[in-house]
C-alpha cells in the first residue's frame, strides 16, 4: 500500500547549528505552503521532541524520510491544526517546556473541544498573511507572531482557571 504524500506535512531540519521545525499543508495536485515554523535551537528541537514523544501525538504521525539532516512525516488530519497551534504558541517562547502541558492536555482529550478554535486560528492566520501581502497562500512570519501573542494570552489564562 502506498502512503499518501499530501494532507499536513511535519519537518524538522537541521542546517548546521540552527534547526527548523514547520507543519505545511499540501494538496494532492499542488504546491504545499507551510502554516507554521521554528527556525532555532532549543525551541524546535523541544518542540519537536514533545511531540514525537507524544504517544497519542506518534500514533498519528506516519514517517515518510528520516536522515540525519531531515526527518518527515505525513500527519493525521485532525491532529495538523493542532501540531500547528502548538508550533505557533511556541514561536519566540523563551522557555518552550511552559507550553509542553497544552499539547499533552488537548491530546489527551482533556481539551479537545477547542479543535474547531485552533482550526480558527490557522484560517486567521492565512488571513492575516494574505492582508499583509504574503504571495505564496502561506502564513507569514508577521501574522505568525500576532497569532502567537494573543495564543500565549489565551492559553496562559486557560492554565490559570483550570488549576
Amino acid at each position: 500500500m502506498a502512503i499518501r504524500e499530501h494532507g499536513y506535512i511535519l519537518t524538522y531540519r537541521v542546517v548546521g547549528k540552527t534547526r527548523e521545525l514547520a507543519i505545511s499543508i499540501k494538496p494532492p495536485n499542488g504546491e504545499g505552503y507551510k502554516l507554521a515554523w521554528l527556525r532555532g535551537r532549543k525551541n524546535a528541537d523541544i518542540v519537536f521532541s514533545n511531540i514525537v514523544r507524544n504517544a497519542n501525538a506518534s500514533a498519528g504521525l506516519t514517517l515518510l524520510k528520516s536522515s540525519p539532516r531531515e526527518t518527515i512525516y505525513l500527519v493525521r488530519e485532525d491532529l495538523g491544526p493542532i501540531l500547528a497551534t502548538y508550533i505557533i504558541l511556541n514561536r519566540g517562547s523563551p522557555d518552550p517546556k511552559k507550553w509542553s502541558w497544552f499539547l499533552k492536555e488537548v491530546l489527551s482529550g482533556k481539551l479537545s473541544d477547542i479543535g474547531d478554535v485552533l482550526t480558527s486560528l490557522l484560517k486567521l492566520a492565512l488571513r492575516l498573511s494574505s492582508k499583509l501581502g504574503a504571495e505564496d497562500g502561506g502564513a507569514s512570519p508577521e501574522a505568525l507572531d500576532i497569532i502567537s501573542a494573543g495564543l500565549k494570552e489565551i492559553v496562559g489564562r486557560m492554565r490559570s482557571l483550570m488549576k
